[in-house]
């Protein structure tokens, strides 16, 4: 196998949490380096059927597994406020013990947000919102102290403590596509090489 040459796989989590983790188990048996769940509340192909929310379920698989690493792809901007998601990654990588990568995306499917109440904002608003919450949570992933002043969100001093294990913070995947969208994600990447 080439270096660097990685695999992971994405699993819905519309099965039982007994099937879930024995799933999950097999997954990093067989060597897949990475674990990932979804962040709906629905799911988007059977919307009328069961389905575990993403963030809360990955803390529980967390503790079910021991090497590969895990995380949500990606995490829905509209449905929490990127501080949040920032605390819950940091926790994550605790229970993990340092095996969190944090997916972030804007958000995309419109009929999971009209049944459960939730705005659904423009195009540019989407893409304006994500790339505040893509500047907070790594500025809080990386600092005990973060004050940030946006259009859409506002920190002031926000303390964050425990920091996570990895440092300088836990990697970053960004979902994204189109140009607006694609410039965010190229700019993060300049700022993690020059880091």
């Amino acid at each position: 196998m080439p270096a660097g040459l990685r695999f992971g796989i994405c699993t819905d989590q519309n099965m039982s949490w007994e099937l879930t983790v024995e799933r999950w188990r097999l997954f990093e048996d067989l060597g897949f380096d990475s674990l990932w769940d979804c962040d709906h509340y629905v799911q988007p192909s059977r919307p009328s059927g069961p389905y575990f929310e993403g963030w809360t379920l990955l803390a529980a698989l967390a503790a079910q597994t021991r090497k590969a690493r895990i995380g949500v792809l990606v995490s829905c901007n509209t449905f929490r406020h990127p501080a949040l998601v920032a605390k819950m990654a940091a926790t994550i990588d605790h229970i993990s013990g340092g095996r969190v990568d944090v997916g972030l995306g804007a958000g995309w499917f419109v009929p999971e947000h009209t049944m459960y109440g939730i705005e659904f904002p423009s195009p540019p608003e989407l893409v304006s919102r994500f790339r505040e919450a893509v500047e907070i949570v790594d500025s809080l992933l990386r600092n005990e102290s973060t004050t940030y002043a946006g259009q859409h969100y506002q920190l002031d001093e926000a303390l964050f403590r425990p920091q996570p294990l990895q440092r300088p913070r836990p990697p970053l995947t960004l979902g994204a596509h189109g140009p607006k969208m694609m410039r965010i994600v190229a700019e993060k990447q300049v700022d993690a090489v020059r880091s």
